[in-house]
């Protein structure tokens, strides 16, 4: 992870993900309003913020495309996003890209990045690279 945002001071470890998207992992008390950009529209606001009572951050897919049409936390709720891999290309600090890619891609996904983790050791923890 040298020379990476996810460097961390013990060789041993590394930041986690939150690291992407400017956020300091330490500071739990931070939430921060973003931008994503979904199959061509703006959807504002989605929230990153910790969550205590499991100890890990989140990102709350749910912003409002300003044009009347469905917010983007109605395609979670479709299943759109089931099996999916979410992959996030940052813009700006508050502006990302979302694209889908099947989850059969993920093998090729692993052998691409150039940092590959998971923010736990349990079974249920979320992977993250960084292509």
């Amino acid at each position: 992870m040298k020379g990476t945002p996810y460097e961390y001071p013990d060789p041993s470890r590394m930041y986690g993900g939150i690291r992407f998207f400017d956020i300091e992992p330490e500071d739990t008390s931070v939430e921060k309003n973003i931008t994503i950009n979904y199959l061509g529209k703006d959807y504002y606001p989605s929230t990153i913020k910790f969550a205590p009572h499991n100890g890990s951050w989140r990102i709350q897919l749910k912003g409002d495309p300003g044009d009347g049409t469905q917010e983007l936390s109605k395609f979670g709720n479709d299943g759109d996003f089931v099996h999916k891999i979410l992959v996030f290309e940052k813009i700006t600090s508050t502006y990302y890209m979302l694209s889908l890619v099947e989850e059969s891609e993920l093998d090729r996904l692993k052998s691409l990045s150039k940092v590959w983790a998971r923010n736990g050791s349990s079974t249920s923890s979320k992977a993250y690279g960084m292509l």
